[in-house]
C-alpha cells in the first residue's frame, strides 16, 4: 500500500479532486490530508468534500509546505509515501508505476511521474534543474555572450526532450516535490523528510539533494503521468528568493560567498532577435512554416534562454497558448520558441517574447461582485449548485449568506445580507468614495489629491455598500520594499473609514471587518500581491484591528527633535536642489542606503518614488536638496524637507543616505531650518531605528501616538521577523 500526502491551502475543491484522482487510480491507498488554512470554514468544506476513508488533519496554523507535509508523514502507517500537491491529478496507472519501478531498482532514491502542464495533456512541464551558485552564474554569463547562451539553451532543450519524450527512466539531478514518491526507509536514512527551516519553496530541491548525498539516484519515469496545474505568481518571489538564499548557504557555503558577489552584478544582455508582440490580453498564435508542420516544439518560458521552458510538441499550420496554460499565468514578460522537434541547433526557429499585462489586480473584482450578483440572480430560488460558485468565491460566500448543504450538495441562501462588497476600481467608484471620505473625515478630498495617491492601485481598495451607498472603506497604496536586503513588495494601507451612520457596528462581520479582512485576504501575505502591509494608525485603532484578529503591532513612530544649526554654511559640504538630470545619481544613492540595511525593511527611494511621492504632490510643496562634498562634488544624500511655518519649524520628512551620511544630511536639513528662521527641525522615524540616528546627530527623541501595525489575518512572516525592522519616516505616508 502507499500512503498520499497532501497539504491543503484554501483550497478545497482541488484537494477533493487530487483525492479523488488518487483512490480512483489506488483505492487502498492511504490518503492524509493536512490544511494549513487556519480557517474553520475551510476546514468543514474538506469535512464535507473528502471520502470517510481519507484522513483530515487541522493544522494550528499554516506551517509552510514542508512542515505540512511532514505532520502528514508522521501519521502515515505505510512503507511507500507519495507527495502530492492539491492542484495535481494522478492519471490512469501513474501510482502502479511509479510504486512497481521504486520497489524494482535498487539505486532508487524517489521517482516522479512527467507533469502535464493542462487537461488536454499537450503542454509539458520542464523536469527538475539542478541549483548552485555555479549553475546560476553559467546562466548569467550565457545572457550577456550570444553564442554562450544558444549553446546553454540548446543543451538545456534537448536534456529536457531526451526526459519528457521517451518511455525509459531518466535519471535526474532534481525531482519536484508536487509529485514525489519514495520509500520510508530512505526517509528514515536521510533523518526526516522536509527540512523545516524551509516554509515554502526549495524544500524539494533541499530533500533530492539530501537523497543523492546518500548515494541513490533521482529518476523520472515518463510512463508515469500527472496533470500539474501550475499557476506563476511573481507576487511569491520574495518567499521563493528567501527559500533559494537558505538552501544556497546549507549546501554551498564556500562557492555562494564566492560567487555571489558576481551574481550581484549581472553583464548586459545579448539576447538573439526575437519579434516583439507587445501587451497581450489574449493567447498568442503563430503560423507553422510548411516545412515544419509534420513534427514541431513550442516552447514557453518566463527567460529569455528557455532554461527552463514548458514544451508542446505538435503538428499543423498554426501552433498556440492555450487558453487552459493562459489562464495560470501571471502578469509578466514571457518568450515563446518554435522550432521543429528534431532541429539540430537553434539557428532554425523563430523567438517571440511579450508582455502579459497585470490583469490579477482587476480580476479581483470578479472575486466578489460575482457574489453579490449570484445573491440578486438566484434570490427566488435560495440555491446555487456547486458548479455555480466556484472554488475561490468560497471562502468569502458564507458573508454573503451562502452555506454548503451536504445533504443536498448544493449551495443554500441563509439570509439576505445587510452590506455588499466590491473592489474599488478606478473611474468607478469615485464619486462614491468621494461621498464617504467627506463624511467619515469631515472635509472633501480634492480629486487630484486622491488620483495621486492611488496613481499605481486598481482596484485601490475594497468598498462596503448598503444598497447603492458606500459605507465603508479600505484602501491601499503599492509600495516597492527591500525586505531584509531583497526585493519585495508591501502596500500601505489609507483612507480606512466607516460611514457615522454605521460606526456602531464596529464588531466581527461589520462593515469595516469585511472590508479589512477581505482586502488582507486577497492583497497581503504569502502568495499575495503583497508580501507585507503596513499603515500609521494611532493606539485606539490599532486596539480595534488587533481585537478584530486584524493586525498586530511590529513598531511605533517617534520624533527627533534639533535645534537649528548654528551657522547657515559648512566649509564641508554644500546642497543644491535635486533635477531630473540626477536621476543616475539618487538611484546610486539609494543603492548605497539600500545595501546599508540588508538587516530592515525600508521602502524603495529610488527617482521614480521621489519624483512621484514629493515633485508630483498636488498639494504640498517640498525641498528637495542633494547634498555633495564641496570640493570633490561627491554626492553624499538627498534630504526633503518641508517647511512648516504655523509651528515654527521645519520637517525633515525623508532622506537617501548611508548611516554614516546621517550626520552631513541632518545638518543640512538645520542649517535649511536657520535661513527659513525656524525654531526647531524635526523628524519622523521608527523607534528601532531612532536611537542610531538620534546618538549620530545629537537629536532629542519624542513618543508620538502612532504605531506601525502588520497583518495577521492572513498568512505571511512571522509578527516576531517583522517587529522592530521597519525603518519608516514620514515620507512613506501618504499625509506628510
Amino acid at each position: 500500500m502507499i500512503s498520499v500526502l497532501i497539504v491543503n491551502y484554501h483550497c478545497a475543491a482541488l484537494t477533493s479532486r487530487a483525492v479523488s484522482s488518487v483512490l480512483r487510480e489506488c483505492p487502498s491507498a492511504e490518503v492524509i490530508v493536512v490544511d494549513n488554512s487556519e480557517s474553520p470554514e475551510e476546514a468543514e468544506r474538506l469535512r464535507q468534500a473528502l471520502p470517510a476513508n481519507c484522513r483530515l488533519i487541522i493544522a494550528e496554523r499554516n506551517l509552510g509546505f514542508g512542515r505540512g507535509c511532514n505532520l502528514a508523514y508522521q501519521a502515515a502507517t505505510q512503507d511507500v509515501i507519495f507527495l502530492l500537491n492539491p492542484d495535481a491529478l494522478v492519471l490512469p496507472e501513474a501510482l502502479q508505476q511509479l510504486h512497481h519501478f521504486l520497489l524494482q531498482t535498487p539505486d532508487a532514491g524517489a521517482v516522479s511521474p512527467i507533469s502535464y502542464w493542462d487537461q488536454a495533456q499537450r503542454w509539458l512541464l520542464p523536469p527538475g534543474q539542478a541549483v548552485s551558485p555555479r549553475t546560476e552564474y553559467a546562466i548569467q554569463k550565457a545572457l550577456a555572450d550570444q553564442k554562450q547562451g544558444q549553446i546553454a539553451s540548446y543543451q538545456c532543450r534537448q536534456q529536457a526532450c531526451a526526459a519528457l519524450y521517451t518511455t525509459a527512466a531518466v535519471p535526474q539531478t532534481m525531482l519536484s516535490g508536487a509529485h514525489l514518491m519514495l520509500t520510508r526507509a530512505v526517509i528514515d536514512r536521510l533523518g526526516g523528510l522536509f527540512d523545516e527551516a524551509i516554509f515554502m519553496y526549495y524544500e524539494d530541491t533541499d530533500l533530492c539533494r539530501r537523497i543523492e548525498a546518500l548515494g541513490l539516484t533521482l529518476y523520472l519515469l515518463p510512463t508515469a503521468q500527472v496533470v500539474h496545474e501550475w499557476q506563476a505568481a511573481p507576487s511569491k518571489m520574495a518567499l521563493s528568493q528567501a527559500s533559494h538564499r537558505y538552501y544556497l548557504t546549507k549546501h554551498f557555503a564556500d562557492d555562494y560567498q564566492q560567487y555571489k558577489w558576481r551574481l550581484a552584478q549581472p553583464s548586459e544582455p545579448r539576447l538573439p532577435t526575437a519579434t516583439e508582440l507587445g501587451s497581450c490580453s489574449q493567447p498568442p498564435q503563430w503560423p507553422v512554416p510548411e516545412a515544419w508542420q509534420d513534427d514541431w516544439l513550442l516552447e514557453l518560458s518566463p527567460h529569455p534562454l528557455f532554461i527552463p521552458a514548458a514544451y508542446q510538441r505538435g503538428q499543423g499550420s498554426i501552433a498556440t497558448v492555450s487558453n487552459e496554460v493562459w489562464q495560470c499565468l501571471g502578469s509578466g514578460r514571457y518568450w515563446a520558441r518554435l522550432s521543429p522537434f528534431s532541429a539540430t541547433d537553434l539557428c532554425e526557429s523563430q523567438r517571440f517574447q511579450w508582455d502579459k499585462p497585470v490583469v490579477e489586480q482587476a480580476a479581483y473584482s470578479t472575486l466578489l461582485q460575482p457574489l453579490h450578483d449570484l445573491s440578486q440572480q438566484f434570490a427566488a430560488q435560495h440555491t446555487l449548485s456547486a458548479s455555480q460558485l466556484s472554488p475561490q468565491h468560497q471562502p468569502l460566500a458564507e458573508r454573503f449568506g451562502w452555506m454548503w448543504d451536504s445533504d443536498q450538495a448544493c449551495w443554500k441562501k441563509q439570509r439576505q445580507p445587510r452590506w455588499s462588497l466590491a473592489w474599488a476600481e478606478q473611474g468607478k467608484n469615485e464619486q462614491a468614495w468621494a461621498s464617504l471620505f467627506t463624511a467619515a473625515f469631515g472635509y472633501v478630498m480634492p480629486e487630484a489629491q486622491r488620483q495621486w495617491k492611488y496613481a499605481h492601485a486598481n482596484p485601490f481598495g475594497v468598498a462596503v455598500f448598503r444598497e447603492e451607498t458606500m459605507v465603508a472603506f479600505y484602501g491601499g497604496m503599492p509600495r516597492a520594499i527591500r525586505y531584509f536586503g531583497q526585493p519585495s513588495r508591501a502596500v500601505q494601507i489609507g483612507d480606512v473609514m466607516v460611514h457615522p451612520t454605521e460606526r456602531g457596528v464596529l464588531t466581527k462581520n461589520g462593515p469595516f471587518q469585511l472590508a479589512a479582512a477581505t482586502f488582507l485576504e486577497y492583497q497581503i501575505g504569502y502568495g499575495k500581491p503583497h508580501l507585507l502591509g503596513f499603515g500609521f494608525p494611532e493606539s485606539k485603532a490599532l486596539k480595534l484591528a488587533t481585537r478584530l484578529g486584524l493586525y498586530a503591532q511590529v513598531d511605533q513612530m517617534v520624533a527627533l527633535h534639533w535645534p537649528p544649526a548654528a551657522r547657515r554654511w559648512s566649509p564641508r559640504v554644500y546642497a543644491r536642489p535635486v533635477t531630473p538630470h540626477e536621476a543616475g545619481i539618487v538611484n546610486t544613492l539609494w543603492e548605497d542606503m539600500a545595501a546599508a540595511f540588508q538587516n530592515s525593511i525600508i521602502g524603495v527611494r529610488d527617482w521614480a518614488f521621489i519624483a512621484h511621492r514629493y515633485l508630483a504632490h498636488p498639494t504640498v510643496s517640498y525641498q528637495l536638496l542633494l547634498v555633495r562634498r564641496r570640493w570633490r562634488h561627491q554626492p553624499l544624500a538627498v534630504v526633503i524637507l518641508r517647511d512648516r511655518p504655523q509651528e515654527e519649524a521645519v520637517e525633515l520628512v525623508d532622506m537617501i543616505a548611508t548611516p554614516e551620511h546621517f550626520s552631513i544630511a541632518v545638518g543640512v536639513a538645520r542649517r535649511f531650518a536657520l535661513r527659513a528662521g525656524r525654531k526647531k527641525l524635526f523628524a519622523w522615524l521608527t523607534q528601532s531605528h531612532a536611537p542610531a540616528v538620534a546618538t549620530a546627530t545629537a537629536a532629542t527623541c519624542h513618543p508620538l501616538d502612532i504605531v506601525i501595525p502588520t497583518n495577521i489575518w492572513s498568512p505571511g512572516p512571522d509578527v516576531t521577523t517583522l517587529e522592530n525592522h521597519w525603518w519608516l519616516m514620514a515620507g512613506d505616508t501618504d499625509f506628510r
